[in-house]
């Protein structure tokens, strides 16, 4: 079970500015609320075999899967930044202190051992971390995105070619009569 805790100054500075944002029109999506609840639908083997009304909806459905990680990234973004705010707040007096003659590497060290650094620090990488996911999980349904409209474009070539043909074969059959 997660511990409660309080907000940061800078947790309470972005929900202001999420409201501002709010007052002036913008609509946001909320984290777990929405299309993360639904299953998503797996693709299949063969694009080739699917149905074209099929391929519209799974092109629909990534589609809207991407904006809503979209929306995860902008506010993982958020907490990595709020998280390096936090960082930096607490590692800067620190780091002042310290004999400028020291290295890099042993105040990195010195200052990594308060243990409120410590737990900020981690913080940080842990935010960082779910970032680079998301940018992943975002890339994977770009190019999912982009098989899909691949395998429509293809399909609508194809019928433009039939439509072609079979006029061709109308023009030839006149001329024949």
């Amino acid at each position: 079970m997660p511990r409660s805790r309080t907000k940061s100054k800078y947790e309470t500075a972005m929900d202001k500015m999420e409201t501002d944002f709010e007052k002036q029109g913008a609509i946001f999506f909320q984290p777990g609320v929405g299309l993360s609840t639904e299953s998503i639908s797996p693709l299949p083997e063969n694009m080739s075999d699917v149905v074209s009304h099929e391929l519209g909806q799974l092109l629909n459905e990534y589609t809207q899967r991407k904006a809503y990680m979209r929306t995860l990234f902008g506010w993982q973004l958020t907490k990595v930044e709020i998280a390096q705010l936090e960082y930096e707040t607490l590692t800067n007096p620190i780091y002042l202190s310290l004999n400028s003659k020291m290295t890099e590497k042993l105040k990195d060290r010195m200052v990594l051992e308060h243990v409120d650094v410590l737990a900020a620090y981690e913080n940080l990488k842990k935010a960082k971390h779910g970032l680079k996911l998301l940018e992943l999980q975002i890339s994977n349904f770009e190019d999912i995105i982009f098989l899909i409209s691949r395998e429509i474009t293809r399909r609508e070539k194809d019928i433009g070619d039939q439509d072609r043909v079979h006029n061709n074969e109308n023009r030839r059959s006149r001329r024949r009569v």
